[in-house]
Parts: structure tokens; C-alpha cells; sequence
């Protein structure tokens, strides 16, 4: 994929969508599915309720189907992409590029 230099995230630039884990079940937004600029380093998630989830970068040990929330690189992206999910007493409220 080629992206205008204009649409590439830098920094603490992002990209988010939140949504209940079972749509057909549920209305709470606890799923939070997000994009981040390849530089990224940490992404903190944020839950009602002042609680928090820290995203970091997966390692070469981390196994590809872990259900820890880590970064990943998708191959041709031009952007890196993380997953968190809040506590089931909660939900999203906000995130922020941390490192």
C-alpha cells in the first residue's frame, strides 16, 4: 500500500476505533482496535474508571496467537497495529502514545 507522506502517522499520531467485543450481546465499548506510527514504542488504554492497559511492542519470543495487548507490524502496512480490551467492569475511555 502507498500512502500520500501527508497520511503516514508520526510521533504520537493514531488511530482508533472502539467497539463491544459481542456486538450482538453486548453495548459497552471494551474492544479497542488501534493503528500507530511505526516509531511507536507504548500505547497506554485508558478505561473508565481510572484504570489502564500498557501496550508494548511484541518481542521475537511472542507467540503470534498470545492474548497479551502488544504492537505488531503487519507486512506491506504502513502503519503498526494493537488490540486492547477493558476489564469487563468498564470501558474504553481514551488512549495515548506513551513512549
Amino acid at each position: 500500500m502507498v500512502l500520500p507522506e501527508s497520511e503516514i502517522l508520526s510521533g504520537d499520531e493514531y488511530g482508533t476505533m472502539s467497539l463491544p467485543p459481542r456486538p450482538e450481546n453486548d453495548t459497552v465499548a471494551r474492544l479497542v482496535i488501534g493503528q500507530i506510527a511505526k516509531t511507536t514504542r507504548e500505547v497506554t488504554c485508558t478505561w473508565k474508571g481510572h484504570t489502564s492497559t500498557k501496550v508494548g511492542r511484541a518481542s521475537a519470543d511472542t507467540e503470534a496467537n498470545t492474548a497479551d495487548p502488544v504492537m505488531r507490524s503487519i507486512k506491506h502496512s504502513p502503519y503498526d497495529w494493537f488490540v486492547c480490551l477493558a476489564p469487563k467492569s468498564t470501558e474504553y475511555e481514551g488512549i495515548k502514545v506513551t513512549r
